[in-house]
């Protein structure tokens, strides 16, 4: 009987709690239709327009924001992770089985333990001068072991799109030098010391050696080029000659060691941040050798961490969480993915365009790219601030813009290349790594002789959700994976919202702050009068002022200066749009459609700690802001939604910003 007692009491208790959470339920349902009520688009359009998404969805825990490209991106990754599973399992593609099982093995790993690359650091402890470790460090470059003590790429040359150009790697000396990096710059040196305590140093040496690092950063650091200055394409794109190199490292044998690179015949270069360049210069002495040999050590075990054991693992992505306010080791089952999705990327791309790439998706976003172009003309041809002959030059780079859409005729594998082992074979995850490195190294020698060709395509993940503009050879490229932002079942304006905008967006990067510097081949060209210039430049200082004035959701200002480029494109890409809305006569209807279609498609959240690294570090403005910012300086938008005096979304006339 008291059984029974039990029983009807925890099933009356039940009923009360499922009677609760549906009140519950009701009262937050009706609380939030409260909120929208309340919420008036003539205040705050984007929020209004995405309001009821932004109830249904929660901030993911594992990646700590979500935006329509993510959403996508997961799609397409979902799609190639079948296409790689099935390569791996039907033993088409051994390289692929040997690189994911000896990555995945953590019990081998783990067995293993430091030895992968204890021989690699004893050697860097042995070392008794400079030029023995420079001679270290060229030997280690070789070997893909990691890079050389000054480090070099490869680039277009400016001035003529055809050339590639050694230049010095960029260093990113402002999270020394500016406290907006400062957490940046702590969360890596706590990894670092993790890192180096598992290596099996001990805490008073760990706090030693990031504590002299750290001085010795700050000190090559001095007077360097800060964030803002190395997107300036002026400012980094100074030629410079062999000469210069070795005036500048006048304290060892540079040439010695630009020869062993495989520079024999390179004699000029972009030297970027020369102050960084002359700063190491002058540490390169017997003086600073045992700190110059903790960064070696300590930049060795940074770069090969995540191919060593199971705990260096963690320490990376929880170094990663903390940056970006997530709490979930990313599986090392997903990661593994992720890395044979970039580097089998052509064995998954040619399978993924035979089984998914839609051929009418194509000739949609080529139909649209060119009614945007279309309609970019007429609007630079009635312009009122440009001269005729300015008018003309930025119209001719349209009509010789290069279109990319889809994938290349000829989808380039190196893969074979690879020296990929399994651990029966002796291979090891980081021996594995090592071999792709050395590949990858030698890819860029031969680009740099001109003994491999870039098509354009060489750089563009097919299978990244994203469109780019390239101003060196002035093109759009819109790869495979971006089509699926278009639904041939969706009204034209909703598309014209989404793709469209995103069409506009990258054509109005050709004349951005940077792709203004740019002529119709690519090459670095002063093709504007002075008179335009002039305008040109006033106009962009006040872009950068107004959007200056806008927040991210959690209150942090916006930098108008690091996000120029890309609100000037904003900018342009709306007015694009409607443009073309106004050609077709559209209906307020049809505008409304065209401009929620535009805010819906950029909702995105993201949690604090991803906010405000993307304030610090992102070229581009936070999404409410490229829609608010953005729509509240388009004139037709006022029109369409009656927006007035005193709206959250007003901007007085003589405050609003447009270029083209």
């Amino acid at each position: 009987m008291k059984d029974k007692k039990k029983i009807i009491l925890i099933l009356c208790s039940v009923f009360i709690v499922f009677i609760g959470v549906l009140i519950g339920l009701f009262l937050l349902k009706d609380k939030n239709r409260n909120k929208l009520n309340d919420l008036r688009l003539e205040d705050d359009f984007y929020t209004y327009i995405n309001y009821e998404e932004f109830q249904k969805k929660d901030i993911p825990s594992n990646t700590g924001g979500w935006d329509r490209f993510s959403e996508l991106q997961l799609d397409v990754d979902m799609k190639s992770y079948f296409i790689a599973m099935d390569l791996y399992k039907n033993s088409k593609n051994e390289k692929i089985r040997d690189y994911y099982d000896t990555l995945v093995d953590f019990k081998k790993r783990d067995k293993l333990g430091i030895e992968p690359i204890k021989e690699y650091v004893d050697r860097i402890n042995d070392v008794k001068s400079i030029k023995e470790l420079l001679d270290l460090s060229l030997e280690y470059y070789k070997e893909g072991i990691m890079d050389f003590f000054i480090d070099f790429t490869i680039t277009q040359d400016f001035r003529d799109s055809d050339k590639i150009l050694l230049a010095t790697d960029t260093v990113p000396c402002f999270i020394y030098t500016d406290e907006s990096y400062s957490q940046m710059l702590q969360l890596s040196e706590n990894a670092l010391s993790k890192y180096l305590k598992l290596y099996g140093y001990e805490d008073t040496e760990v706090e030693k050696t990031i504590n002299e690092m750290d001085a010795y950063d700050r000190l090559t650091c001095q007077n360097t080029m800060s964030i803002l200055d190395l997107q300036d394409v002026q400012k980094i794109n100074v030629i410079s000659t062999r000469e210069d190199l070795k005036n500048i490292y006048s304290n060892i044998d540079i040439e010695y060691y630009f020869n062993e690179l495989g520079y024999n015949d390179i004699n000029e270069l972009i030297i970027i941040d020369k102050t960084y360049h002359e700063n190491v210069n002058e540490t390169l002495t017997d003086e600073y050798l045992d700190v110059l040999k903790k960064e070696m050590i300590s930049n060795l075990i940074s770069k090969n961490a995540l191919y060593l054991t199971e705990e260096f693992y963690n320490v990376y992505q929880t170094m990663q969480n903390l940056m970006n306010g997530t709490d979930e080791i990313k599986d090392i089952e997903d990661y593994a993915f992720e890395q044979i999705k970039d580097i089998f990327s052509s064995d998954i791309e040619k399978i993924f365009v035979e089984k998914y790439f839609s051929e009418t998706s194509k000739k949609y976003i080529e139909d649209m790219i060119e009614e945007v172009k279309e309609q970019y003309i007429k609007n630079l041809d009635s312009n009122d601030w440009l001269s005729e002959d300015t008018k003309n030059m930025a119209i001719r780079k349209l009509d010789n813009l290069t279109v990319r859409v889809g994938y290349p005729d000829v989808i380039k594998n190196s893969s074979d290349l690879y020296d990929i082992k399994s651990y029966d074979e002796g291979g090891n995850a980081l021996k594995n790594e090592l071999s792709i490195r050395k590949i990858e190294n030698k890819k860029d020698l031969e680009l740099l002789y001109g003994l491999d060709k870039l098509d354009g395509w060489d750089s563009i993940p097919l299978l990244e959700v994203n469109a780019y503009y390239n101003p060196h050879d002035n093109s759009i490229n819109f790869p495979v994976a971006i089509s699926y932002v278009v639904d041939v079942n969706d009204s034209y304006y909703t598309n014209l919202g989404k793709i469209g905008m995103i069409i506009s967006h990258e054509m109005s990067h050709a004349f951005d702050s940077s792709g203004s510097l740019f002529d119709e081949h690519g090459n670095m060209v002063n093709w504007w009068s002075d008179g335009d210039k002039e305008e040109y430049d006033k106009r962009t200082e006040k872009v950068a002022e107004y959007y200056s004035n806008f927040k991210n959701p959690y209150g942090v200002s916006v930098n108008g200066k690091l996000t120029l480029s890309e609100n000037i494109a904003d900018l342009g890409a709306v007015e694009c749009i409607t443009s073309i809305a106004i050609n077709r006569n559209a209906s307020k209807k049809e505008l409304k459609e065209l401009y929620s279609s535009f805010a819906s498609f950029w909702a995105n959240e993201y949690n604090e700690s991803i906010s405000k690294k993307q304030i610090i570090t992102d070229t581009h403005s936070p999404n409410n802001v490229r829609v608010n910012a953005t729509l509240s300086s388009n004139d037709l938008f006022y029109d369409t939604y009656d927006i007035k005096d005193g709206d959250g979304m007003f901007v007085s006339k003589e405050n609003r910003v447009k270029i083209w």
